[in-house]
């Protein structure tokens, strides 16, 4: 796991958690600070003053820090030992700017660094609340040296810029503030490469869902993908009685056809057939139900409800369109050396259905059942090659837009009195 990587994690953790490795870190810098003092001894610095108040930083972080660790392994997130951490550390820090001259240091570097790298160490509020308490402290700090009820840096031994110009001075100033700024831009630098490292995750899984999105497509209806994957997958689980458009086709003399055709040659004829008819039904907002052997079901009404009218509008239509794709698709067939030529009857009934998924716990299929369903088939089975055949209620849906011819009346197995039925003219 890269370095990148690791602190993607890490910006997952508990706030305690961080609150613990927090103060083991700045206790570090803390050490560091002292023994960078006892080995430069800067003329400039009082030891034992600098010493006392930075050991006392110290103090206060393994306190907060053992603390923070009870927290984190009893199980709890502790969003607030980041508050009690940046809050009194701001007052310590505080207190350090004074020691070391108030306003005139350039230690007060700390306030300006600390909020940044606590905005990226927890989260912008926790920032925001460490800087706030900077704020408030640094005035009533001024406040305090300017009346004279605080001593002006009495961790210094000088008060003259003069007396700093030296190199034991600018070498301590140089480790403690260049060791916070180094952090600092260490930080960003990981924060920026995770985020853009995040991006580029967040792109390949779109791109892997995208995938997955077009693949579920392929097995189940359009409609009932876009279902599955929305926030309301719950529509398509109950089970419900709507009133239907459904269409059935079939192929004519498909039995031979499968006698008369080499397997690979035959699948290449049923693939195109339906890639066709499945691009038609698409095109016309049908539920592409179900690919049979060589029979198709499509249906209109569910899961996606409109009016009954409009869908069997879009039912008959699409069923012109796809006997009108027949003559270009047995062109190409021709082309392709396959004699053959295809002929389809198509058969579409209006009526109430019920619709949901049905199975088992653990497959399950979309789908319409009931009698209306199995009339469209009937009704298909009727119709005369490359014609599409209605049943009464869809035609009285249509048949001011759509021209039929009447063709009687049709004695349907399951019903007790024959249906009328018209035949759609090209």
């Amino acid at each position: 796991m890269t370095l990148v990587e690791r602190f993607i994690d890490f910006s997952d953790w508990p706030a305690s958690r961080k609150t613990a490795l927090a103060a083991v870190g700045a206790g570090i810098t803390h050490l560091f600070g002292v023994a960078v003092a006892l080995l430069l001894r800067p003329a400039a610095l009082d030891l034992s003053v600098f010493v006392g108040v930075v050991l006392s930083g110290l103090i206060l972080l393994v306190a907060i820090g053992t603390v923070s660790l009870v927290v984190y392994l009893r199980g709890h997130e502790g969003q607030w030992t980041a508050y009690v951490l940046v809050n009194f550390y701001a007052a310590f820090i505080v207190l350090f700017v004074v020691a070391m001259g108030g306003m005139t240091s350039p230690f007060m570097a700390f306030p300006l660094f600390l909020p940044l790298l606590i905005v990226v160490w927890y989260d912008p509020r926790t920032g925001l609340v460490n800087a706030a308490a900077y704020l408030v402290l640094l005035v009533v700090a001024g406040a305090l040296i300017v009346t004279g009820a605080i001593p002006f840096a009495p961790a210094m031994n000088v008060r003259t810029f003069d007396d700093l110009r030296t190199t034991e001075w600018f070498l301590f100033v140089l480790l403690v503030l260049g060791s916070t700024a180094a952090i600092l831009y260490l930080m960003g630098f990981l924060m920026a490469a995770a985020a853009r490292l995040q991006r580029l995750r967040l792109a390949s899984a779109h791109a892997r869902l995208e995938l997955a999105h077009g693949l579920i497509r392929r097995y189940v209806p359009e409609q009932v993908a876009d279902a599955v994957l929305s926030d309301a997958p719950e529509a398509i689980e109950r089970h419900e009685r709507r009133k239907l458009t459904i269409f059935f086709s079939d192929l004519v003399g498909f039995t031979d056809l499968s006698d008369e055709l080499e397997p690979e040659d035959l699948a290449s004829v049923l693939n195109d057939y339906f890639t066709e008819m499945s691009a038609i039904a698409r095109k016309h907002g049908g539920t592409v139900d179900d690919l049979i052997g060589d029979a198709i079901l499509v249906f209109f009404g569910a899961p996606e409800f409109t009016d009954d009218r409009d869908q069997a509008l879009r039912a008959v239509r699409m069923a012109v369109e796809m006997q009108a794709a027949m003559g270009p698709l047995n062109e190409r067939l021709a082309a392709a050396g396959i004699p053959e030529t295809l002929s389809v009857r198509m058969g579409v009934n209006t009526g109430v259905a019920t619709v949901g998924n049905f199975g088992s716990a653990e497959r399950t299929k979309y789908t319409a059942l009931g009698k209306q369903v199995n009339i469209a088939a009937r009704i298909q089975s009727q119709c005369e090659p490359g014609k599409v055949l209605l049943g009464h209620p869809t035609w009285l849906l249509v048949r001011d837009e759509i021209a039929c011819i009447d063709k009687g009346e049709l004695q349907l197995k399951g019903l007790h009195k024959p249906m009328p039925a018209y035949e759609v003219q090209a």
